[in-house]
């Protein structure tokens, strides 16, 4: 599905939440969160 994608990141340039085109259409995001070395700890929608 063509269309906009957004994506917003932290203070230190991680990306933290996303959004696609699909996503949009039914008011969804993609997250991200980091413990505190830094390291992918949760990925989830």
């Amino acid at each position: 599905m063509p269309g906009i994608s957004n994506f917003w990141y932290d203070r230190l340039g991680r990306l933290v939440v996303s959004r696609n085109a699909k996503q949009q259409a039914g008011n969804n995001y993609s997250y991200t969160l980091y413990d505190d070395l830094g390291r992918i700890k949760e990925v989830g929608s």
